[in-house]
């Protein structure tokens, strides 16, 4: 019994740390193609011209991103949440993201701050909270999914892409109405035996009324989008030549890929940049145009806030010691 509990997760874990060592060689195999590095004086030309005012709206997107996840964890956890109280549950949220598969421990991260009391509703904010961000990403990405992999040569123009196309509409019209109706969801759910183990997450979403997932949902497609708009300038100010909806096309095609692969921290590293590098080539001149504003994204958005979080959980506990 214990080896068939422990079989599963054990091959998940091997094939998260195989995806990423393949994507690391790759990486490293196409920059020893080009036979350069990441040029030092290209970056100051960069940072000198008019580009320059490009990366100050990335930057400036950075703080309106927290500012819209933190009213979106307020209406999660049906209370008002003082505003650099919610960033430090967000940031802890964030760290915990980053050392767990695809960011599944953000709850437990962001309930560290809670009372002991509030903790379970917590739970359930932090869970709903991270379902409907990935709800956003595929009803964004499975429309362009069967359009990326016929313009990447991977499917042949004809009725069987054609056909994958239509499917794709409808599975995003499918989720969209399974949404409205989450709070039969878990019901659905534990009489299908391979979907039984979404039953507590879809249970989270029954928490909610339904104009209160609107809310959060609006919301989570903001950050989304405030996202594609950080990645798409950072592509601009780098020298890719793309226009802002043929950039929002790839961006989103980028994210909705990286949120289907299974990665932890280290490994996410070289899934990042060996995505970006196979999915944007016919666009790059050399690698570090795309792998410096992925890399870029990833450290403003991710590490940074991570960071901040590890400091806030140091001090909590040491304010925690010196009252014992």
């Amino acid at each position: 019994m214990n080896g068939k509990d422990t079989y599963g997760p054990r091959l998940f874990r091997l094939l998260k740390w195989g995806i990423g060592i393949l994507f690391c060689w790759y990486i490293y195999q196409v920059l020893q193609s080009e036979a350069t590095v990441w040029p030092a004086e290209g970056l100051e030309a960069v940072l000198g011209s008019a580009k320059g005012m490009r990366l100050w709206i990335v930057l400036l997107l950075f703080p309106m991103n927290l500012l819209v996840e933190w009213v979106k964890w307020q209406m999660l956890l049906k209370q008002r949440v003082p505003f650099w109280w919610g960033i430090r549950t967000i940031c802890t949220g964030t760290l915990a993201g980053l050392v767990s598969l695809n960011g599944l421990g953000d709850f437990a991260g962001r309930i560290l701050y809670l009372p002991v009391d509030k903790r379970v509703q917590g739970s359930w904010a932090g869970i709903a909270g991270g379902l409907i961000s990935f709800l956003v990403i595929m009803l964004a990405a499975l429309p362009i999914f069967p359009y990326l992999l016929e313009t990447k040569g991977l499917l042949p123009s004809g009725k069987i892409t054609t056909l994958l196309k239509g499917l794709s509409w409808i599975l995003v019209l499918l989720l969209a109405l399974l949404y409205t109706r989450a709070g039969r969801l878990p019901l659905i759910f534990s009489n299908i035996k391979l979907l039984k183990g979404w039953k507590a997450s879809f249970e989270a979403l029954g928490n909610y009324t339904l104009g209160a997932m609107t809310a959060v949902l609006s919301l989570s497609m903001l950050r989304f989008l405030i996202g594609n708009v950080q990645l798409i300038l950072l592509w601009q100010v780098f020298g890719l030549d793309l226009g802002f909806f043929e950039g929002f096309f790839w961006s989103v095609g980028l994210f909705g890929i990286l949120a289907l692969v299974p990665t932890v921290f280290i490994t996410d590293i070289g899934v990042r940049g060996g995505v970006v590098l196979w999915l944007m080539s016919d666009f790059m001149g050399l690698s570090w145009q795309v792998l410096l504003p992925s890399y870029f994204l990833w450290l403003l958005n991710m590490i940074i806030p991570a960071v901040f979080g590890w400091f806030s959980m140091w001090f909590l506990k040491r304010n925690l010691d010196s009252s014992e």
